[in-house]
């Protein structure tokens, strides 16, 4: 695929403190009709969203700094029209009541491909 059309894509920004997570989503995205993006950090993830404008956001919830939590909410104060979602084994109280998608940890591999293509695309999807 040419970077012209790799641009076209969708972006999708996966944020997780644990490079083997980034690893393992890295692989299980690599095929699907997005532009992925990694960040290891709350803080780079918001520069990212800056940067890169992607259409969707999935954050870890307990990460070092900046949790997921926060980070979602600097991104829809900042940039409403990116879509967000939690990907923890361990969500917060009352996040699904936020409007937030909550994403298990562990989680089936093709709900959660699934879920990111029809997430990037804008349809409504439930939840995996």
């Amino acid at each position: 695929m040419s970077p012209l059309a790799a641009q076209a894509l969708p972006a999708v920004l996966f944020v997780d403190d644990e490079q083997n997570i980034l690893n393992s989503i890295r692989r299980l995205v690599r095929d699907l009709p997005i532009r992925p993006l990694f960040a290891t950090s709350g803080h780079e993830a918001l520069a990212m969203v800056a940067s890169e404008c992607p259409r969707l956001v999935i954050s870890d919830y307990r990460m070092g700094g900046l949790d997921g939590l926060e980070l979602i909410s600097r991104i829809r104060a900042g940039f409403p029209q990116v879509r967000c979602a939690l990907h923890t084994a361990d969500p917060p109280p009352g996040a699904r009541g936020l409007g937030l998608r909550v994403i298990g940890k562990p989680c089936d591999p093709e709900a959660f491909r699934s879920f990111v293509v029809e997430a990037a695309e804008g349809a409504s999807s439930p939840s995996p």
